[in-house]
């Protein structure tokens, strides 16, 4: 998964590295939440074969702005499946 050109922020990575001392600074992107947030929807909107084949990449990926990416998208599925649930239960 490729999201370094179209989200990455060279500011924010450096804020970032000096949060997480622990991961390689090699590994950060320096992606903010509300870009991946949003990145995580649209890729699985545009693209679910993508987004699936992502999901089903062995941990851990390449960056931590993937991992977090894959993050979000679980929590966006868990979420859809929720509501879901909500919407299909009777009143």
């Amino acid at each position: 998964m490729d999201i370094q050109a179209e989200l990455a922020d060279p500011a924010y990575r450096t804020f970032q590295m000096k949060l997480i001392p622990t991961v390689d600074p090699a590994c950060i992107l320096g992606v903010r939440m509300p870009a991946l947030r949003s990145f995580a929807r649209t890729l699985w909107r545009a693209r679910p074969g993508e987004a699936r084949a992502f999901l089903d990449e062995p941990l851990p990926h390449a960056t931590y702005d993937e991992m977090n990416l894959h993050g979000v998208r679980l929590v966006l599925l868990v979420c859809a499946h929720q509501a879901a649930q909500c919407h299909a239960a009777p009143l």
